[in-house]
């Protein structure tokens, strides 16, 4: 018999009764039975789909990212990503693995490098994503202390003029 990891449950439970919805509330939402809903959070069924997930996490304010991780499941976009550039992205998130509380600041941070470096047409599409990065880049900053956020920034401004001298140099 597989055991089945409680957090993504425990999760579910912790953010629903946070926003004050009950089971049978979070089900009709996402399309999920209340009981189903229940016996996810007390890990006797398996997390739903990627579709179900990210639903739930719209509802209960959570990153749909997170709860992903909690399930096992990786976003369809992530895995994307990961298959169109497969060298690249491994090596990248690989790259970040020993820095602890540098990880999820530099990820974001090579996710903008993209983003900008990319042949992406799309105006608002780019400034709408480029946003939600930098939101996403500031939680991440906030849960370090003030000096290694300034050593953060240090850090970004040295490699922005790497950068920018490279740019001009082309």
């Amino acid at each position: 018999m597989t055991t089945i990891d409680p957090k993504f449950g425990q999760e579910i439970r912790r953010l629903r009764e946070a926003k004050g919805i009950s089971q049978r509330k979070l089900g009709e939402i996402v399309g999920l039975a209340s009981g189903y809903v229940s016996r996810i959070e007390r890990a006797e069924f398996k997390p739903p789909s990627e579709q179900k997930i990210v639903a739930m996490a719209e509802v209960l304010g959570a990153n749909k990212d997170y709860l992903l991780s909690l399930s096992g499941k990786v976003s369809s976009d992530v895995k994307d990503a990961v298959t169109d550039n497969p060298e690249t992205m491994s090596e990248a998130v690989r790259s970040f693995e020993d820095i602890g509380d540098w990880a999820g600041i530099a990820l974001l941070f090579l996710a903008l490098l993209v983003l900008f470096s990319s042949n992406e047409n799309k105006e608002g599409e780019v400034k709408k994503k480029v946003g939600k990065l930098m939101v996403n880049l500031r939680k991440e900053a906030e849960k370090l202390d003030d000096e290694k956020q300034l050593e953060m920034i240090g850090h970004i401004k040295d490699f922005m003029d790497v950068w920018e001298k490279d740019v001009k140099q082309r």
